[in-house]
């Protein structure tokens, strides 16, 4: 869960140091996706009077710290599929496609597994989001996912600098979205 973390705390020092105009950007730390999205769900449960639904979204960081393949999921869901957010996978391809055009290294595809990560409870409860996820080559965790060799310095920094910056742009693009 480290890379996630201190992503999603230098996305959240980046943002406040170049805040989005029309946006108010929370860094939300759940724990517990590991035992069915418990912290998200608690979230979404203990809060959803207070969020709008039309002017809430969440972007999910999930195994960040190392893969060759930058993605997003499109969908999501252990036994069913449930779409998450058109308008939000959206921005992701332009992120991509303008990347694709120039450097490529914000380059990222959509997929949608078979799986459930913590914009799950977000989508099931109505809000727009998004996961951000790094995959092997052949569109799965990498080997060494949740085993012993899953050790901080198998962490690649650039994998990680390049999420930063993919989830930043894509925050930019929705604040000029929704502004």
């Amino acid at each position: 869960r480290l890379p996630p973390v201190a992503t999603a705390l230098s996305i959240g020092e980046t943002l406040d140091n170049e805040p989005p105009k029309h946006l108010d950007v929370c860094v939300l730390l759940t724990g517990g996706e590991e035992c069915l999205m418990e912290g998200m769900r608690s979230f979404v449960r203990g809060h959803r009077k207070e969020l709008e639904r039309d002017y809430t979204y969440f972007v999910v960081l999930e195994m960040l710290g190392a893969g060759p393949n930058l993605h997003y999921f499109t969908g999501e869901g252990l036994a069913v599929t449930y779409r998450h957010s058109r308008r939000l996978a959206e921005l992701c391809e332009a992120i991509s496609t303008a990347s694709r055009e120039g450097d490529g290294d914000l380059e990222a595809t959509p997929v949608s597994p078979v799986t459930a990560s913590d914009a799950l409870p977000a989508t099931l409860a109505g809000y727009p989001a998004i996961t951000i996820c790094r995959l092997a080559e052949n569109g799965l965790p990498g080997l060494e996912h949740h085993t012993q060799a899953d050790t901080p310095d198998r962490i690649d920094p650039v994998a990680l600098e390049t999420a930063e910056r993919f989830v930043c742009e894509l925050i930019r693009q929705l604040d000029r979205d929704v502004g």
